[in-house]
């Protein structure tokens, strides 16, 4: 029985977390990431406890355990044991800062890409590949360099609280699979029609709402 006014805890247990990465590591190779830092001229660089190889990890393992905090997540990726001592957060930060986005981007470009067959159900439509084009704004800490480069949206009540990114993604309408993505600042996302996508061969979409058919996509 839970005390009033507490609530469950969120952490994945061991075998959850054990699980999420054991499938990661099925998706995102060795090799990719080795390729990724070499790509973005991250490759060779002298060891230490927190390379860009092993925040490159870390990175992606705070996609699949997005309930823990960045320590754990180390733990957890490193495997390390009871007693290992954790650096502190404030290194993590510095050295996920180090690494930079373009590694993860990167590992974006190499990994991501469709998956679907002609003969898998919904995903296809005379040949043509069924897409769509979806979009989110997502809160960043409100710091003046965030507010300088994204801005904030504005509505009937003023500015919003936070700064805010805009995400545009080219995406699979069945089995939701991101494909391509945009990231631009709250006022919107200038030339995402040429950053997203490839110009199709075909296409009828008269509205928002109506599919994509893109023959360069299938």
């Amino acid at each position: 029985m839970t005390r009033q006014g507490s609530c469950l805890d969120p952490t994945p247990d061991a075998l959850t977390v054990v699980d999420r990465l054991a499938g990661l590591s099925k998706v995102i190779s060795p090799a990719v990431m080795e390729q990724a830092l070499l790509d973005t001229g991250r490759a060779g660089q002298r060891a230490c406890k927190l390379s860009h190889r092993v925040m490159l990890w870390v990175v992606l393992a705070m996609g699949v355990l997005t309930d823990l905090p960045i320590r754990q997540v180390f733990k957890h990726a490193r495997r390390m044991q009871p007693g290992d001592k954790t650096p502190a957060r404030s290194n993590l930060c510095e050295a996920r800062q180090r690494l930079g986005v373009e590694p993860v981007q990167r590992v974006f470009d190499l990994v991501v890409k469709p998956l679907a067959t002609p003969q898998t159900p919904g995903t296809f439509y005379h040949g043509l590949r069924l897409m769509g084009i979806d979009g989110t704004v997502l809160d960043v800490p409100d710091t003046p360099a965030n507010e300088a480069h994204f801005g904030r949206s504005s509505g009937g009540r003023g500015d919003s609280a936070f700064p805010q990114v805009r995400k545009v993604s080219l995406q699979r309408f069945t089995l939701v699979l991101h494909t391509v993505r945009h990231v631009g600042t709250s006022r919107g996302c200038p030339g995402v029609s040429r950053a997203a996508a490839p110009r199709p061969r075909h296409h009828r979409a008269s509205s928002s709402s109506s599919p994509r058919l893109d023959g360069d996509l299938a």
